[in-house]
Order: structure tokens, then sequence, then C-alpha cells
């Protein structure tokens, strides 16, 4: 909400000053609606301006009973939102594309070096990231696609299996050697285990040998489907098509327009 209190300034000669501006492209933009957003866990403050009207208003939002998703589905399409890249985003950056909208993700680091001045508040930082996408000077970032994000987590997650397989061979070789059994890489091949099953051992060791090699039974049958799904999934999305080259997708909006006046 617009604070009536806060005195209002025009950004018009500023933007006059920047040479990129062109008054053609900015009436294709003038329909547009951008969102500065300082985002926390549990809430957020948005600064926004629809540029038909050029007027800055501000809101916070908490993330609870669905107010998020309220908010942004009656803003005047075409919406893009921007915002600092964080690790705790990514369901408002899924709720953004699901409702229509363009998700600008920026460098923090080059936000915060952008800034007028030193002293840094949400609201503050809110307007800042408003200020860069009004001016085209918002530092975006590259950000992985949601099929790409999935094919990482499976390889994390492969990763942790194999882990998990090393020390469970760890702990079966170890067994092993203690009954004067060495056969190194070969103790799990079929050989390995018929000369591994017979050994005598203790009622905690002998449970230990059983329960190792079926923990390692089912990590090698979980590892290879894993493979197997990261294999299908690097294939699909190297037959997907590039997403628009970001520069090309400005020019065809045009520059921001400058009629816009912020509440103070």
């Amino acid at each position: 909400m617009t604070d009536p209190s806060l005195g209002c300034h025009s950004l018009r000669s500023r933007c006059r000053r920047d040479r990129r501006f062109n008054h053609a492209e900015a009436a294709i933009q003038a329909a547009s609606t951008y969102c500065g957003v300082d985002f926390h866990p549990r809430q957020q403050k948005v600064a926004y301006c629809h540029l038909a009207t050029g007027e800055i208003q501000r809101r916070e939002l908490k993330h609870r009973n669905n107010e998020v998703r309220r908010f942004y589905a009656q803003l005047p399409k075409p919406v893009i939102v921007g915002l600092e890249a964080t690790g705790s985003s990514r369901w408002f950056e899924k709720l953004l594309s699901e409702l229509g909208h363009e998700v600008w993700i920026g460098n923090s680091t080059e936000i915060r070096r952008r800034a007028r001045s030193r002293q840094k508040n949400e609201w503050r930082d809110a307007e800042l990231v408003l200020d860069l996408m009004i001016k085209d000077e918002f530092p975006r970032i590259y950000r992985l696609s949601e099929e790409s994000l999935e094919i990482l987590r499976r390889l994390r997650y492969h990763h942790h299996l194999v882990k998990l397989r090393t020390m469970a061979r760890n702990g079966l070789q170890a067994i092993a050697l203690s009954a004067g059994l060495s056969m190194k890489s070969k103790l799990l091949t079929k050989s390995g285990r018929a000369k591994l099953g017979p050994l005598p051992l203790s009622p905690v060791l002998g449970e230990q040998r059983r329960e190792w090699l079926d923990l390692i039974d089912r990590l090698n049958h979980r590892i290879a489907r894993l493979d197997a799904e990261v294999g299908q999934a690097v294939e699909a999305e190297r037959a997907r098509p590039l997403a628009p080259d970001s520069s090309r997708h400005r020019a065809a909006h045009g520059p921001r327009t400058p009629s816009i006046r912020w509440s103070r």
C-alpha cells in the first residue's frame, strides 16, 4: 500500500538522462507491472509499480494463509518480479511461474554495490531492486531450470548413496580381515561371497555380515536405478528447446517508461 504520509517525486529526469531510453519502445512496455522484492523466509517487502500509472506502491506480505498467491494473482499482467538470489526462494519462484509472471534473480553483491545509501533496511532494499529493474540496470544471473535442478538433486542423492555403499563395503572388509580373509575388491564377487559366507564369526559379527551384505545389495539396486533415471533426464534436458535469450527478450519488450513517481 502507498504510504500517504510520504512525499512523491518523479524519476522522469533520471530516465531522460539514460541514453538507452527509447520512447517508442517504452510505449510497448507501458502496461507492465514491476515488483522489487526484499525476500525473507517468513515474509517479504514488495515495492511495485504499474507503469501505466507510474506510481510506486509498497506492500508487506507474510508467507502464510495463501497471502502471497492472492497478492501476485491480482496484479495487472504482464508482471516482472525481481529479487536477490537466495536459497529459500525456490517455492516463491515456482509460484510466480505458475501465475505466468516473469522472475528476475539478481546478484546480491552487485545489487548492494549499486545502492546509493550504505544504510540498509528492508523497504530500501525492495525499492533499490525496483529502481534497478526500471532503469534496466538489474544485475540478473543465470538460474537453472526446474528440470536441471531435478537432475542435480538426483546426482546429490546418488553421491550420498555411493558414500553409504563405500562405508558398508569397508565394514564388510573389516569383518573379513578379522576372520583371516583378504580378497580386497573381489570380496563382493560371486566367489568372494562364497568364501565370506562360511567364515566362523561371533554372533554379533555374523549378524553384521548379513546386514552389510543386504544393505550393499539394496544400495546397488538403488544406485543402478538412479543411473538410469539421470541418463534419461539428461537426454530429455538436451532435447528441450533453449529458453529465449534475456537480451532478446528485453529488446522485444523495450526499456522501461520514465513516467514513474516514487513514494517516500
